[in-house]
């Protein structure tokens, strides 16, 4: 029976008694070795077991004639060609090869891969790859590596799947992808109609390791690129039919304005924006006429007063927002940062905005809070059929809108009594715990009073 948690102790357990580099530093060249393996694996099949690069890889590291970290390094840079001779796999491999003089003499190496081989040889099918490569993605570089939450993810791959349904042919695009985990999710819920997406990320680490995610999990309709969507001097030149994005949140800058490009501006009365904003009408800029987006943006961007109203009005004014979703807090990996998902269709001409308050849909688990796939139904519903629920959804008019200033949170609009009755529970549990707690000290102390002879307290 496959158990990734056994998987994820023996890698780490491994790398924390032999690695001078943490379990977080080691994910990169993990995640590179486990892709090589997975790539060797498909041309045995294909050759009938005739060739053989893993054993061969093993058989040259273990043979004692050449350090075996050398060896592994020259594998992995002279392999391109096991991916179909694509010149980007090789610069990924020179740059994660880069790290590897950190990595100990002798045969850490060795053992290392052959761990790793002996971890990886029952995921022969794409799903099972999948599954254990996004494992150790989440466990071992998590804080190393930006990573959208699965239930964040499926909501907002079933927010566009709603959206775009009955179209085809579409292209796909994310400004921040990280390592691509959003943009996979999107793509494998939308099969028929997304033909193809442009990625980008403005750090390396990030692209090197979205190229090898979407790679394990099969699909090669995408361009990866290195660039900064909020470059200064960013020239809107395309325009995308599907976006969907996390971005980094609330970096302490001004974005300059757009500059003409060879496409009309639809915001041309904005010059420097605060970051968050700039993101918003960046991404606006970059969907086509008929196109659709959806945005997690932090919770400020809603309810901030001077630009940021002055930015929501503008928004308002051209009618393509057409739902606004609360998420509850601490569901994010790396931080806390409450935020809200904003769904926008060009050309809907909409009087109206769906606002869903869904800060109570959550169950603790551990330090996180989880949704279930039963909370993300409830809030797919409501948003694909416009239905209003008490409690969780209403549909609110631009004019009730711009009477609360352009304020777009939810809970403005929506009282939600069991973010309420959650907080009354929270608290009772709360003082059940510290009762016990001070019962468990009375007793002990009753025990040192016994001793010197004295009354003891009441429990």
């Amino acid at each position: 029976m496959i158990n990734l948690t056994n998987i994820g102790k023996q890698l780490t357990g491994f790398i924390r008694e032999n690695s001078p580099l943490t379990v977080e530093e080691m994910c990169p060249i993990t995640l590179a070795i486990l892709c090589y393996r997975f790539t060797t694996y498909d041309i045995t099949e294909a050759t009938a077991g005739e060739r053989d690069d893993w054993e061969q890889l093993l058989m040259k590291m273990d043979s004692g004639n050449v350090e075996p970290k050398a060896w592994l390094q020259t594998v992995l840079l002279n392999s391109a060609d096991l991916y179909r001779d694509r010149v980007e796999m090789f610069d990924l491999y020179d740059r994660v090869t880069q790290v590897m003089y950190r990595l100990p003499k002798g045969d850490f190496c060795t053992h290392y891969v052959m761990l790793i081989g002996e971890c990886s040889k029952d995921y022969c099918s794409t799903v099972l790859r999948s599954v254990l490569f996004n494992y150790i993605l989440r466990t071992h570089g998590s804080r190393l590596l930006e990573l959208v939450p699965y239930e964040v993810r499926r909501l907002m791959s079933q927010i566009v799947q709603r959206t775009i349904r009955g179209r085809e042919d579409l292209r796909l695009y994310d400004p921040f992808c990280g390592v691509g985990s959003l943009a996979l999710s999107v793509m494998k819920h939308n099969k028929g109609a997304i033909r193809d997406a442009v990625l980008k990320d403005v750090a390396t680490l990030q692209t090197d390791m979205a190229r090898l995610n979407l790679i394990v999990n099969g699909l090669d309709g995408f361009e990866l690129r290195n660039e900064d969507f909020l470059n200064d001097e960013w020239v809107l030149r395309e325009r995308y039919d599907v976006i969907a994005s996390m971005p980094a949140w609330s970096l302490r800058r001004r974005i300059e304005p757009i500059k003409l490009g060879e496409l009309p501006s639809r915001y041309p009365e904005f010059g420097e924006l605060p970051y968050d904003y700039a993101v918003i009408i960046r991404a606006l800029e970059s969907l086509k006429e008929n196109g659709m987006m959806v945005l997690a943006m932090p919770i400020g961007v809603l309810s901030q007063t001077g630009i940021g109203e002055d930015v929501r009005l503008r928004i308002i004014a051209h009618r393509d927002l057409r739902a606004v979703i609360e998420m509850p807090v601490n569901l994010l990996y790396s931080t806390s940062v409450a935020f809200a998902l904003l769904v926008f269709q060009h050309n809907e001409r909409r009087e109206d905005v769906m606002m869903i308050n869904a800060k109570s849909l959550f169950e603790k688990q551990g330090r996180l809070n989880r949704m279930s796939l039963v909370n993300v139904g409830q809030i797919v519903r409501c948003y694909a059929t416009g239905r209003e629920e008490v409690g969780l959804a209403r549909r609110v008019s631009y004019g009730e809108i711009a009477n609360h200033l352009y304020n777009l949170l939810p809970s403005q609009y929506v009282n939600d009594r069991r973010l309420e009755q959650r907080a009354l529970e929270e608290k009772v549990q709360k003082i059940n715990e510290l009762t016990e707690k001070m019962k468990e000290l009375t007793r002990e102390h009753n025990a040192y009073l016994r001793q010197l002879g004295l009354p003891e307290l009441e429990v």
